[in-house]
């Protein structure tokens, strides 16, 4: 009984306790109240809704503060938001187009109508106007369009005309002028992302120039187009000739992905000496900046001189998943990158063509490279990998083809390399694993004690035929040496890149990574009866 009383006691006071801090929470809430309401809303936050709120980092949603900013709020992978005085724009969905985000072209249109989807324009010059003015993107039907366009606002292809369905591989949307560069693109003139997705392009020769594609600056989205050039012949060797497919003049903000690239071909018609301001390239790179490269398939034409499958100088730029394919030149290539910084380069297939100087890459700077197919063509001199700098080189096929001399790898005297789990073929009596300046590397057992210069590490490297499908299908089949005798490359990247193949299937299927481009599909192999 008297810890009942006691306990009662207790419980009335902390009640009494309990309604006076109730009311002293009441009085300061109300006098904090008072004080928020006198002050100017422009807090700059990044999660405010005033309309006064006129911050530069986010975006609230009112007429009052279009910040014109396109990485907050409503924003898509396509350009929609902040581009009108509403800045709460309705998004782009290329596959539903409307006239409420876009202006309509059809080749049997009129550039006199307004553009909407039951009166389209004639013409995409047209188009872009009135959507420059209006702050749309433009839909264009299927046909033939032999105009030069210049572009600051986004471009959508392959409509049917009757009823606006899309299927850019069924209605094929033409960009083929017959002279000057087919497509520019400027991001930066509006400030806004433009993306040209669904066409197919080709470049017109401008003087002594071919361009499918110029993007002259970011934000730029260049998305599964078909672009290419038209053959180009001259008989002067002092000249500069050249064959783009892309050129992109600035690579800030700009990502390349899903498209069909090619530059080229290129004749010499003199009989002169060599022309060596002759070259071709699928895409050719003036400024890398934080360029991403993704799931493209690029190659070079012949060229009388250099023939690249993409060539890209300075900055940081993300290469994934494509194929490269350098073709017949004096000098082939089928990726080389000059001068770049932290370039991140992983599942690719790249291969160069057939030329006196024959390599599938060559890097200078500093790069990471893992789970690449690197391959040489037929050539004098043939090495497959060329690098000048710091590089980090892990779970790569590197296959010189027939030449002279057969090179795996060769470095520059001040390169400093890490080398792990790389399948390097170079089985003939003259070839050798690593050159380095005058040093010979023959045999893999030298190249995994690293005591060659430049080596940090090497490890677990191979020597074995890597058993691809074929010469021309770069796969790994089901003996081949590669499956699971990668490493982990998390320690050196962590991105999403290290968990895919080129065809996009997970890695590691098995125990370990697979070595190249390819992760063998160990699902369907035991699907077809051959896997354990």
């Amino acid at each position: 009984m008297r810890r009942s009383r006691l306990f009662f006691r207790g419980g009335k006071v902390a009640s009494v306790a309990s309604r006076w801090i109730s009311i002293l929470l009441i009085i300061f809430c109300f006098a904090l109240l008072t004080l928020v309401s006198s002050c100017d809303s422009d807090d700059n936050s990044s999660t405010s809704s005033e309309q006064g709120d006129d911050d530069q980092s986010d975006d609230d949603d009112s007429a009052g503060d279009d910040d014109n900013d396109t990485g907050d709020d409503d924003d898509t992978i396509f350009p929609d938001d902040d581009d009108d005085d509403d800045d709460d724009d309705v998004p782009v969905d290329p596959d539903h187009p409307s006239t409420e985000v876009g202006v309509f072209v059809a080749v049997d249109g009129n550039d006199d109508a307004p553009g909407t989807m039951e009166q389209p324009v004639a013409s995409i010059t047209r188009g872009l106007t009135l959507a420059a003015d209006a702050g749309k993107v433009v839909f264009v039907a299927q046909g033939l369009y032999r105009e030069a366009v210049y572009t600051t606002v986004s471009l959508y292809g392959g409509y049917r005309t009757t009823d606006w369905q899309r299927d850019p591989q069924q209605f094929v949307t033409h960009i083929k002028p017959t002279t000057n560069s087919a497509l520019v693109v400027d991001g930066a003139a509006r400030g806004q992302p433009v993306t040209v997705d669904g066409f197919n392009i080709v470049g017109a020769v401008d003087d002594l120039h071919v361009y499918g594609v110029v993007i002259e600056h970011g934000p730029a989205i260049l998305s599964a187009n078909t672009i290419a050039c038209r053959s180009i012949s001259h008989d002067s060797y002092a000249d500069e000739v050249k064959s783009y497919g892309v050129y992109v003049q600035d690579g800030a903000q700009v990502t390349i992905t899903g498209n069909d690239i090619s530059g080229g071909p290129i004749r010499y018609t003199g009989v002169e000496v060599l022309p060596y301001g002759f070259q071709a390239a699928g895409i050719y790179v003036q400024e890398a900046g934080d360029l991403r490269i993704e799931n493209n398939i690029v190659n070079a034409k012949s060229s009388a001189c250099e023939s690249l499958g993409a060539y890209m100088r300075s900055g940081a730029p993300l290469i994934t998943g494509n194929s490269f394919q350098g073709g017949t030149g004096y000098v082939s290539r089928g990726l080389l990158l000059a001068d770049v910084a932290d370039a991140v380069i992983i599942n690719n297939e790249i291969v160069s063509g057939i030329g006196m100087d024959s390599a599938g890459m060559f890097v200078s700077g500093e790069a990471l490279l893992i789970n690449n197919t690197v391959q040489s063509n037929i050539a004098q001199e043939a090495c497959a990998m060329s690098l000048a700098g710091d590089f980090s080189v892990i779970n790569n096929v590197i296959k010189p083809a027939a030449g002279t001399e057969r090179i795996g790898i060769c470095l520059d005297e001040d390169t400093q390399i890490d080398l792990l789990n790389n399948d390097i073929l170079a089985p003939g009596f003259t070839d050798a694993y690593l050159v380095i300046g005058d040093e010979n590397v023959r045999n893999i057992a030298a190249v995994n004690d690293c005591v060659w210069t430049g080596c940090r590490q090497a490890a677990d490297n191979l020597a074995d035929d890597p058993a691809l499908l074929s010469l021309f299908d770069r796969h790994l089949s089901e003996f081949s040496p590669c499956i699971d005798a990668g490493i982990d490359p998390s320690p050196w990247y962590d991105g999403p890149a290290i968990f895919l193949d080129y065809d996009g299937d997970t890695r590691p299927q098995g125990d370990a990574w697979d070595i190249g481009m390819d992760e063998l599909n160990e699902i369907l192999l035991r699907v077809m009866g051959r896997g354990e």
